[in-house]
């Protein structure tokens, strides 16, 4: 996503940052565009935290953005996508990345409380609260913790979720029901 403020990413390298400090052998890669100033700005206070810290400089990677037909690939090749939005911001009721990579099979672990119920009941608990960092770490810890068979469930229980409430097929028979009901038939 892009490097606006809202989405977390701060908290996301300090999450990180705390759980490569307890042990996580794992890599960060932040891809997206900067297409104002204000993301200009954010990207470079990005670099500068990434290049300030031994384990993140070593460990995490401030990427160029990925063109979209390459997104499916870029998802394919990760473990795991993390989305740290701060609270109250637009991704609050739906952040398309979430299910991008729900339809890859790539968990996903998330602050957004909109995604509570999408999120529950999994073999893996993806969820950490909004803005903290420690909480983060925490989920990052257990994700990686988790044998790999149990992730490997998590990812196709999310694929499957995601074919049942969020494809195109299921919203066109959602529009197509909604207009019945309005038309009277």
């Amino acid at each position: 996503g892009r490097t606006a403020p809202w989405k977390g990413y701060a908290t996301l390298l300090d999450g990180f940052e705390r759980a490569v400090g307890q042990g996580l052998d794992a890599r960060l890669e932040i891809r997206g565009p900067s297409s104002n100033d204000a993301e200009r700005t954010h990207r470079a206070e990005l670099a500068a935290r990434i290049a300030g810290s031994a384990v993140l400089a070593a460990r995490a990677e401030l990427a160029e953005p990925v063109a979209r037909g390459g997104i499916p690939s870029l998802l394919g090749s990760a473990d795991a996508l993390v989305t740290a939005a701060d609270s109250g911001s637009a991704t609050q009721t739906l952040d398309k990345v979430v299910y991008e990579a729900s339809a890859c099979a790539v968990p996903v672990i998330a602050s957004n409380p909109a995604l509570a119920g999408y999120l529950e009941g999994l073999p893996v608990r993806l969820d950490f609260r909004p803005g903290d960092a420690a909480d983060l770490a925490r989920a990052l810890l257990e994700f990686g913790a988790a044998p790999a068979a149990l992730r490997e469930r998590t990812g196709l229980e999310l694929r499957e979720r995601v074919e049942r409430g969020h494809s195109v097929d299921t919203w066109a028979d959602r529009v197509v029901a909604v207009v019945r009901e309005v038309s009277g038939g």
